[in-house]
């Protein structure tokens, strides 16, 4: 037998080692703007890789090679970012991050189907698409390729970033490319929408609410700037975001984004402290305008009317006249015998001045 004359050389040599293996390029050509190797990248790719690698069936006998079989059950690998995030000891969100950023270099690519194991359909899954040129390119070749602004490997990308937002584990992923191609195969559940036990119409997801809403193509951008506000926050949160956009008419996304900043700032994490904050916004709206409104002020005047003792007692100085009764007891005869008397001393005056 063959020595090294070194004991642990040996040793490791009769060790069959299997799992992923790191070519040393990588390391130069994976990298960030300040020549620092993107090792999140580096050891995600590693991992695809190594789920894209032949599996060898040898004959027993012979060690002849008789069959070759892929290790995945789909046309392409079907992993999750939790699965990465889990694999590998570093949050979701970095996991996905690097998968974007290898996307960026056209090493893989990223597609969202519906799958339909057991007759129960599932959105949304993420499968993974090795490109071997591009591969090639960066294990064989000093070509170094850097994520310009980037400066360490627990920056994410250009998305918008939401300090004091703890990340919410999300199930839905973003719609790259929409594929709606259905497999009964499938490696684990990861990053599946669960389909409503309600009957009845299906509510639509966030990326379906963008387009039937009209607020334009959704394009690879925007959908991962919806797919970073779902991790960030939650689906319902952003569907609620855009139907906020939608009753102001105002159908764009800097509109719905504005509206998860503020949310985000707030910590307003969930649709019940959402709809607090209106109720409370609401109130206070009111109760401004009740106090713009102008008061009128009623004075009474420090004029001090006098009236007359008189006045006050008009009522009593009536009751207490009294009032003359006619004398219905008339001698009329006697009355004209008065008129005679007196016409007869009229004509008595007349002629005695005659």
């Amino acid at each position: 037998m063959f020595s090294t004359g070194n004991t642990t050389v040996d040793t490791v040599g009769k060790m069959h080692f299997e799992g992923n293996t790191i070519p040393h390029l990588w390391y130069e050509n994976i990298c960030f703007e300040n020549d620092k190797p993107d090792l999140n990248a580096i050891i995600i790719l590693a991992e695809i890789v190594y789920w894209y690698r032949p599996t060898y069936v040898r004959e027993e006998l012979t060690g002849q090679i008789i069959e070759v079989r892929k290790r995945f059950n789909a046309d392409l690998l079907q992993r999750s970012y939790e699965s990465f995030s889990i694999q590998f000891g570093i949050s979701k969100r970095q996991a996905k991050d690097a998968i974007m950023r290898l996307e960026n270099m056209k090493i893989i690519k990223r597609h969202f189907r519906t799958i339909n194991p057991h007759g129960t359909p599932l959105s949304n899954v993420l499968f993974i698409e090795l490109s071997v040129s591009h591969l090639g390119g960066v294990t064989f070749k000093r070509q170094r390729v850097s994520h310009p602004n980037v400066i360490g490997s627990d920056i994410s990308t250009s998305e918008v970033s939401h300090p004091n937002v703890t990340p919410m584990t999300s199930q839905r992923q973003t719609y790259t490319e929409i594929t709606t191609e259905i497999t009964t195969d499938i490696n684990n559940d990861d990053d599946k929408t669960v389909p409503s036990n309600v009957p009845g119409k299906k509510e639509p997801n966030a990326f379906e609410f963008y387009e039937q809403n009209h607020f334009g193509a959704l394009g690879a951008l925007i959908a991962n700037k919806i797919d970073g506000w779902i991790n960030d926050l939650s689906e319902p949160l952003v569907i609620k975001a855009m139907e906020k956009a939608v009753m102001n008419g105002k159908t764009n996304w800097g509109y719905v984004e504005t509206i998860l900043k503020d949310w985000s700032n707030k910590k307003l994490l969930t649709l019940e402290a959402v709809e607090a904050e209106d109720l409370r916004w609401k109130n206070q709206q009111i109760k401004a305008q009740q106090q713009s409104r102008p008061q009128r002020a009623y004075k009474q005047s420090g004029r001090t009317e006098v009236v007359p003792e008189w006045f006050h007692n008009r009522n009593e100085n009536k009751q207490q006249e009294p009032t003359e009764q006619p004398n219905t007891n008339i001698d009329f005869e006697a009355e004209r015998q008065k008129i005679l008397a007196s016409l007869g001393k009229i004509e008595t005056t007349v002629q005695e001045k005659l």
